[in-house]
């Protein structure tokens, strides 16, 4: 603590250099204070760095592809880096490390740079969820004509209201997750990582929501569909791994339109192998997403939400290529993140958990909901679907 304050009051007040200041008593340690300060420094520098050299290497490698997932800590991370740098550089303090040599400050302006080509490249791709860019789906005027007076449990008359929901399997209070989200008052309501454990609580609201699709498994596999709306066609689908489920099903709305909605919960980058030692790579995750966009691709006469855990954030290379080729949007582009995991770390959060939808859709309203006892946190699309925007579509066989 005294080299600290010694340090801020040398550097800040006095805009000494360094190594001119009067020697701390007894510590021998300004040199040695001020060098392990530019070695934190640049061990930062080097974790941003690497972080956003593996992000860019395209390949399947659990390794490569987690480092898609803290965009925005590494730019944030990046920024505080490049602040502090400035800071010392305005201050007039010297990086020679006080007479641990002059290469020092060479290995600083290089890793500088780097730096800022890094938090660049981060800003590239996450500055997308921000204000700065132009909304992927367009603001719906159904909120507007409601005003200030209607109750915000409540959807807006006209709309549709989505709840996509990892639920933990491994969450203690069942009934009081279900019970969160069902206030509410959702139209249809998506959960993954459902078991038999839920099948209680979730029948408590059978008569509220008589159409369910249910595919209740063991260790985080399973999803069950809720829905107000008739569900006209309605199943379980294996796309890559027989225990792992997707929800296909086409709902009837209320003024004679239809739409599609698919549920899904792919594995994700790192998990560990139930079978043999390693982690997964995201190949799983990739192919089924790649399956599900190209059916959604396959049917344009129809409009469709596409919901539920991707594992994966909405600016990776998997998930940007199951939108382009299967024509559906993101409301967050242009809105803000949303991030729902993990839910007990908000500096850490990633926006994997999503809710891509047609063309055709507009945004009332997002939300992201409150802890309900899972790692993430419930994810809520208010989307109008214009009649005069719909192809003239119903229920047909695939």
């Amino acid at each position: 603590m005294l080299a600290l304050r010694h340090l801020f009051h040398v550097c800040i007040l006095t805009r000494q250099p360094y190594d001119a200041a009067p020697p701390l008593e007894a510590s021998g340690g300004q040199p040695a204070m001020q060098q392990f300060l530019i070695i934190l420094w640049l061990i930062l520098v080097g974790c941003v760095s690497v972080v956003t050299l593996l992000s860019l290497i395209p390949g399947r490698s659990w390794v490569l592809r987690v480092c898609d997932f803290p965009r925005a800590q590494m730019f944030t991370l990046g920024l505080v880096l490049l602040g502090v740098g400035l800071l010392v550089y305005i201050t007039g303090v010297e990086w020679s490390g006080g007479g641990a040599g002059d290469g020092w400050g060479s290995v600083v302006w290089v890793s500088g740079v780097i730096l800022l080509a890094s938090a660049v490249v981060q800003a590239y791709w996450a500055g997308k969820f921000t204000a700065l860019t132009k909304p992927e789906v367009p603001s719906s005027t159904l909120a507007s004509g409601n005003g200030d007076r209607r109750d915000p449990k409540l959807p807006v008359d006209g709309s549709i209201r989505l709840i996509t929901a990892n639920v933990d399997y491994t969450n203690a209070d069942r009934a009081g997750a279900i019970d969160r989200l069902m206030e509410m008052q959702p139209h249809i309501l998506a959960m993954v990582e459902t078991d038999e454990q839920w099948d209680e609580d979730i029948e408590r609201y059978r008569e509220r929501y008589p159409y369910m699709v249910k595919a209740l498994r063991k260790l985080g596999r399973g999803m069950v569909l809720l829905s107000r709306f008739p569900i006209e066609q309605g199943e379980v689908r294996y796309l890559v791994d027989d225990d792992r489920p997707s929800i296909w099903a086409e709902l009837c709305l209320p003024d004679g339109g239809c739409l599609r909605l698919v549920v899904t919960h792919p594995p994700p980058p790192g998990l560990p192998k139930r079978r043999g030692s390693g982690r997964h790579s995201s190949k799983k995750r990739d192919i089924e997403l790649d399956i599900i966009a190209s059916r959604v691709r396959s049917q344009p006469g129809h409009q469709w939400i596409l919901s539920g855990d991707f594992n994966d954030v909405g600016w990776s290379g998997t998930t940007m290529r199951a939108k382009r080729v299967s024509g559906l949007r993101d409301p967050r582009v242009g809105r803000g993140m949303f991030s729902t995991f993990p839910a007990s770390l908000p500096l850490l959060r990633y926006p994997i958990d999503h809710v891509l939808v047609s063309n055709a859709f507009r945004l009332v309203g997002l939300q992201r909901l409150e802890d309900i006892g899972s790692d993430h946190l419930p994810l809520l699309a208010d989307l109008e679907l214009p009649a005069k925007r719909r192809p003239n579509s119903g229920p047909s066989e695939d």
